[in-house]
């Protein structure tokens, strides 16, 4: 609510989401060891 009182509901607001939507998908993603997890085996299966 409080970014939406400060930022409305226009380009501003949406390129603010996305700029913290994108690196917390790369975290999840890459931090924590999903995809290595999911890639590395079928990377040495191929091998």
């Amino acid at each position: 609510m409080v970014a939406g009182h400060y930022l409305g509901t226009g380009m501003v607001a949406s390129a603010f989401t996305v700029a913290f939507t994108i690196p917390n998908l790369f975290r999840k993603l890459l931090g924590e060891g999903a995809l290595s997890q999911a890639f590395i085996p079928l990377y040495a299966q191929g091998r």
